[in-house]
């Protein structure tokens, strides 16, 4: 995975945010521009922050769940893609972590 990621990518609708990450012991931390996110998704993010931050653990575990759901992938330099696991958006900060998954090229896993 020489390649950085670059953007998040929901199925139905594309490319949904910009990232500017690096990685370190396996998780991607950086920033994030929600600018093009649909505002359903961004949502479940700002109820995510909010549940972490109020310290409502169930609600933000609740929420992660449904952002699990969603099927966002990673999309990096190359064009190739994977899965995203423990994927955390925070929009009031701009904050973004994650793991890759599974690194996917011209459809097959590497």
């Amino acid at each position: 995975m020489g390649e950085r990621p670059l953007y998040l990518i929901e199925p139905a609708s594309g490319k949904i945010a910009t990232f500017d990450v690096t990685l370190a012991d396996g998780l991607y931390r950086g920033t994030v521009s929600l600018e093009h996110t649909p505002p359903a998704i961004r949502r479940l993010f700002e109820q995510f922050e909010e549940a972490v931050n109020d310290q409502v653990f169930p609600v933000a575990d609740e929420v992660e769940g449904r952002i699990e759901a969603l099927g966002l992938r990673i999309g990096f330099g190359d064009g190739s893609e994977s899965a995203a696991e423990d994927l955390q958006v925070y929009p009031g900060t701009r904050r973004v972590s994650f793991r890759a998954r599974r690194h996917v090229l011209n459809g097959a896993a590497s």
